[in-house]
């Protein structure tokens, strides 16, 4: 049963913000507060009283935090963050064969390009490859070692308004260890109950100085053994192929199996079709290693001037298994008669690939090299003003590689000039062993080679502007230019779209500069509200702008009660890939004519006529502390989008091609981009477009909280929790189009991605002496598969951990610690799919055990 929608209009939000708070302020006695010192919090530009003094909704995971978590990277942390939804955070070879060895967030479920991923409060370039629906994402495996990493700042609310486009749905800050000092050694190994996946963690970092001059130099390394399909039982039959090795002939006679079918790994398909069961060849993990480093400097040059200098590397390579070669689908060519494979005497069509299951699998390897350099001075000017000057560079390089059989080189083979003479056949029956100097003769390399940069320069200043009766009027004003570049640089043979299976295209590059001017004003209105005034003007060039406002309003009545609101407008520019790039990519779509579910090629032509997407924001909330032991807070969030830009989908394409063949239409747009072979009318290839979406509307609810009690003797207790609830995200593909309602589904059909209503985490922490102890409950609520309306089941899991320490061995002390997660083993929820579950939400490792050592000094 669906819980019942609620709904709020722009509108309504403006009256809350507006004509609730002030009201009730008025009515209000001033309160005390005591002075602090001050710093910057994400989401604002002036200096603040606390980290929490923001009247935005603003969450941050400490490290003890993650540890109590047993996460050793920053994807076991940002994973399991509710408000995270429809990131990609696992592999899969089949839907994201490009950004394996990735990790994204995706808040709100807005686009993996809807939240902007800082550094210390800096930019990071984004991710030289895109996603498959051709989104660009910052990489967060390739930010910082996660030993270097003190707290996730996660900003639950649009920003666009204080650092511009890309924070549409929020911003994810990454605080490094600034003021560690001395030495610490952590080492973790982490292995699934059953099969042979395990991962291997050494981290170290280092921090010393003196009273003007602090140093941090951490490294780690990350090596992560494979999970394959074939070690999970729900895998087992989820992908089956018409194409395989033994393969199909088309002849006069209609469709012919190859004799070897049935007894050689083949089995014949209702369709006639020779099939082959290629859910053994792929990684539900893949291997894995990664090597990161950083080293953060900062000088004191007087009393009022400090410098620090930030630099950081990674260096990520991943092998990901795939089926030993993928099948013929752009082409599909004919054996003459004189091969001697061709056991029907006249020419006949070959359906089927190259390799069959005796070959084994197919490796594809990514490598992701990543550098940045950050630069910052700060200083103050009198009467309490401040100012800061930021510069910074980064980029990814990438190098992917996958090898597919080349048209014209099969051509030649099943003609007999194939190999390196130009002289041998190719026999595609399963039974007759090839010279390998032939099969080898066939491939070609992808062979890609992408970067992408960003290059950024801020400066702000920031201070007291004036007094007024009720306080201090606080400022910030600044400027700030950015440079991003994006290159793609294919192998020949994919430029020439040589391929049977992948459909190629051109290299392409690009660049843009952006300038912006932005200010910010906090008011006090009385003792106990104050507003928060910003807004932020863009300019792309080209006539792409944006001016964004913001108002926020924070009220204390008390002590123990803290009322907050929003109200603004935000932009999200088109990306370079969007407006430049042509994406070939693979992906599963069912054809109506077939009836079945077939894999094809999908090529999308960048479209530099983008609208900028545009969204109205609204945010309020209430945190209850009674005392100093419980603390609650309840946000309510609105998103309205227009011009959402997203990839069409390719099943929509081809559902429409079908209905308008079936109308007795001609040369309409559907038609023109679902490419078929003539002879047997399969599909070869779909065209799709990069599009401005006509909108999409969503709200919710955030809670967490946290108790805690400490009983007489039995040590120190915290009781927490954070969950979130998506009440409604309504969307339309076209002003023409239905609205449809995206909640509770995975969203095969449409531009969104997998969103069950609700998620969460409980947590329970205990301590005493040297001992502690952690369990975390997260929940995953059910949803529907709406591409053969299937339920997906809910989804619960319990992680354990225990540490104890060891105050003094030898020069220093030791943590131990062991826990598991999903301790009572449970299997992601079925889908009918290729890989058997969603790779979008669930993770497929099952109960994992770890050990933890760490040494400090």
């Amino acid at each position: 049963m669906k819980t019942p929608r609620l709904s709020l209009t722009a509108s309504t939000a403006l009256a809350l913000a507006g004509f609730t708070l002030l009201p009730l302020a008025q009515a209000v006695k001033a309160q005390q507060t005591p002075a602090l010192e001050e710093v910057v919090v994400t989401g604002s530009h002036i200096r603040r009283k606390s980290q929490f003094d923001t009247p935005s909704p603003l969450s941050v995971v400490d490290r003890a935090d993650m540890l109590d978590q047993g996460a050793s990277t920053v994807v076991d942390v940002i994973k399991n963050l509710p408000e995270n939804s429809g990131a990609e955070f696992q592999v899969d070879n089949l839907t994201q064969p490009l950004t394996s060895g990735t990790s994204n967030i995706n808040l709100r479920n807005l686009g993996l390009g809807s939240t902007l991923v800082m550094i210390n409060g800096q930019r990071h370039t984004l991710s030289a490859v895109a996603a498959t629906d051709g989104s660009s994402f910052v990489d967060t495996n390739s930010l910082v070692p996660f030993i270097a990493l003190d707290r996730i700042e996660v900003l639950k609310d649009g920003a666009a308004a204080t650092y511009g486009s890309d924070a549409v749905a929020g911003v994810v800050n990454f605080m490094t260890r600034d003021d560690f000092e001395g030495v610490e050694i952590q080492a973790k190994y982490q292995s699934v109950d059953t099969g042979s996946h395990s991962d291997s963690e050494l981290g170290v970092i280092w921090g010393g100085g003196n009273d003007t001059t602090h140093l941090v130099l951490a490294a780690s390394y990350f090596d992560r053994d494979p999970l394959q399909s074939n070690e999970r039982e729900f895998t087992e039959g989820t992908a089956l192929s018409s194409l395989g090795q033994p393969g199909t002939f088309l002849t006069s006679e209609g469709f012919q199996v190859d004799p070897a079918c049935g007894v050689s790994g083949g089995f014949v398909r209702a369709s006639g079709f020779c099939g082959f069961d290629y859910s053994p060849y792929f990684d539900l993990s893949p291997e894995e290693q990664r090597w990161q480093a950083f080293g953060k400097l900062t000088h004191d040059f007087s009393e009022t001037t400090t410098g620090t200098l930030e630099v950081s590397y990674a260096d990520t390579e991943v092998k990901v298994i795939a089926s030993p070669s993928f099948p013929f689908s752009t082409f599909f060519p004919t054996v003459p008669a004189h091969n001697p494979g061709n056991l029907w005497g006249e020419d006949a069509q070959f359906f089927g690939r190259v390799l069959g299951a005796d070959a084994g699998p197919s490796v594809a390897v990514n490598e992701y090299e990543t550098a940045r350099i950050a630069g910052s001075l700060d200083g103050s000017f009198s009467a309490g003003w401040y100012w800061t000057l930021n510069a910074s560079y980064s980029e990814q390089e990438v190098f992917y590689d996958k090898g597919d059989v080349l048209q014209e080189r099969a051509v030649a083979a099943l003609e007999g000039r194939g190999g390196p003479n130009n002289d041998q056949y190719w026999n595609p029956l399963y039974d007759e062993k090839d010279d390998p100097a032939v099969i080898a003769d066939m491939f070609g390399s992808t062979g890609l080679r992408g970067e992408t940069s960003l290059y950024t320069v801020d400066g702000i200043v920031s201070g007291d502007l004036m007094e007024i009766s009720s306080g201090t009027v606080q400022a910030a004003f600044g400027v700030h230019y950015r440079d991003e570049e994006l290159s793609h640089d294919w192998s020949d043979d994919f430029n020439n779209r040589a391929f049977l299976n992948l459909f190629g295209g051109p290299d392409y590059s690009g660049s843009r500069d952006v300038y912006a001017l932005f200010g910010e004003f906090a008011i006090p209105l009385g003792d106990t509200l104050d507003m928060q005034v910003s807004a932020r003007y863009e300019d792309y060039g080209s006539g792409l702008d944006s001016l964004d406002p913001k108002l926020a309003l924070l009220w204390r009545p008390s002590e123990q009660w803290s009322v907050r609101g929003s109200v603004g407008t935000a932009f999200r520019a088109p990306s370079l890939f969007q407006t430049i790039a042509t994406q070939a990519t693979q992906a599963n779509m069912y054809d109506p004519l077939s009836d079945s579910t077939v894999y094809r090629s999908v090529q999308t032509v960048g479209n530099p006529d983008l609208e900028p997407e545009e969204a109205d924001v609204f945010n309020t909330g209430v945190t209850w502390a009674p005392t100093d032991a419980l603390e609650l807070s309840l946000d309510y969030w609105y998103f309205k989008y227009d011009d959402l830009i997203v990839k069409q989908i390719p099943d929509v394409v081809v559902a429409q091609e079908v209905a308008d063949t079936q109308a007795g239409l001609q040369g309409t747009d559907a038609q023109q981009r679902v490419i078929r072979e003539a002879a047997s009318g399969l599909i070869t290839f779909v065209k799709t477009d990069f599009i401005n979406a006509s909108s999409a509307e969503t709200d919710g609810l955030d809670l967490s909280w946290s108790y805690r009690f400490a009983p007489q003797g039995m040590g120190d207790f915290r009781f927490g929790g954070t969950w979130t609830w998506m009440n409604r995200y309504d969307l339309q593909e076209g002003p023409d189009s239905p609205e449809i309602d995206a909640v509770g589904s995975r969203n095969r059909l449409n531009f969104a991605r997998s969103m069950p209503e609700w998620q969460g985490n409980i947590n329970l922490s205990w301590m005493q002496d040297a001992h502690s102890a952690a369990a975390y409950l997260r929940y995953t609520d059910s949803y529907v598969d709406d591409g053969n309306n299937t339920k997906i089941d809910s989804h619960a899991t319990l992680d354990l951990r225990y540490a104890y320490e060891i105050e003094q061995l030898g020069a220093g002390s030791a943590t131990l610690a062991v826990g598991a997660i999903n301790v009572t083993d449970e299997d992601p929820p079925t889908v009918i799919d290729l890989l058997g579950y969603d790779t979008k939400v669930h993770d497929p490792r099952g109960r994992m055990f770890y050990l933890n050592v760490t040494y400090a000094f």
